[in-house]
Parts: C-alpha cells; sequence; structure tokens
C-alpha cells in the first residue's frame, strides 16, 4: 500500500482530506490523535506514565500544562509518541503487499517522526486570514486564542521544506478536491473514485 503523510496546522483542513481520500479510494485512515488519545485512555499503554508525571491524564489540563511549558510539552511527547509511531508502524507492516492507500494525519508528522514511515508527505496550506474565519465560524475561537495558535506555527518554509506535495486548501472545496485528485492520478488511481 502507498502511505501518505498528511499534515497542516489548525484549521486547515488537513482533516478533510484525509477523510474525502478515505471515502472515496480504497485506504486505511489512521488519525495520530486519536490514537494518541486511544493510548493515554485509562486502559491504554500511556495511562500510567501519565499519571506519574503529570498527575492527571485529563486533555484539556494536559493541553494547558504543555502550552504554557517547553520541557512539560517534550515530556509528554516523549511518553506518547513512541507508543503512536509503533501503531502506524504495524499497521504499515501488515499491510505492506496489499492494494490501497494508508492516510496517516497529524498535525505533527514531522515532529514526531511520522514522516519516515511515509512513502511521500503533503501539506495542506491555508492562508491565514481563512484560517483565522474557518477557525472563529468551526470551533468559536476568540481573537486572541488564535492569536496564540499562530504565534505557535511553524513556518510555511519549514513546511516547504519537508513535503513532497502543497495543497492549497484556501479556496473552494472543489478546487481542493482537483488537487487532491491529480496528485492522486500520478500514482495511478482513477479519476472516478474522487468525482463528486
Amino acid at each position: 500500500m502507498l502511505t501518505i503523510g498528511i499534515t497542516g496546522e489548525v484549521g486547515s483542513g488537513k482533516s478533510f482530506i484525509a477523510e474525502y481520500i478515505h471515502k472515496n479510494v480504497h485506504s486505511i485512515l489512521l488519525l495520530a490523535d486519536d490514537i494518541g488519545r486511544e493510548v493515554s485512555s485509562p486502559k491504554g499503554a500511556c495511562y500510567d506514565k501519565i499519571i506519574n508525571a503529570f498527575g492527571a491524564a485529563d486533555r484539556e489540563k494536559l493541553a494547558d500544562i504543555i502550552f504554557h511549558n517547553e520541557e512539560k510539552k517534550k515530556l509528554l511527547e516523549a511518553i506518547i509518541h513512541p507508543v503512536v509511531m509503533a501503531y502506524i508502524k504495524s499497521v504499515i507492516d501488515e499491510n505492506t503487499d496489499n492494494k490501497g492507500i494508508i492516510i496517516v494525519e497529524s498535525a505533527i508528522l514531522f515532529e514526531s517522526g511520522a514522516d519516515k514511515l511515509c512513502d511521500e508527505t503533503w501539506f495542506i496550506y491555508v492562508d491565514e486570514s481563512v484560517r483565522r474565519k474557518r477557525l472563529k465560524q468551526s470551533r468559536n475561537y476568540s481573537d486572541e486564542k488564535i492569536d496564540a495558535i499562530l504565534a505557535n506555527q511553524k513556518s510555511y518554509d519549514y513546511y516547504l521544506s519537508k513535503s513532497d506535495k502543497i495543497i492549497n486548501n484556501s479556496n473552494s472545496e472543489n478546487e481542493t478536491i482537483y488537487q487532491v485528485g491529480q496528485i492522486l492520478e500520478l500514482h495511478s488511481f482513477s479519476v472516478e473514485y474522487y468525482s463528486n
């Protein structure tokens, strides 16, 4: 199977694109955030380590802690990332000889090292003004919260230097889908799969 890593900043639409491919092409969808949530749950492989390190495993509390403390953030990542990566690798290994696509969707594809498990990486780009509008509408974020998110994001050049493909998701869904279709066609996935 072809393994495609999809990444982008909050509000870029990477989940929409990953799910669109999954619905229209024979594929396995791996959402790194969902896997991280699973391994951090009370029955998950990381739960006890997180409790020992932070005294809690509540996602909102952890998010607040690591947002303001880089050392704590690195500690949490050191606990969760290896387990998430091992899970993703096991799925890829189990499906090596199958046909279709494995989609790895992650906001921290490069930072976590998940890109090294992928045959190809896609960066989903969105103009800042469009992102601001989407985050306000879809998540009801305040301007202050959006400012804080944008201040912590990686630069466009960072993603450009690491990604194999760039998709501009600043305009209509149809324009985005067309770009996705063009790339999939390069890998011999028929255009009929992703017509509306």
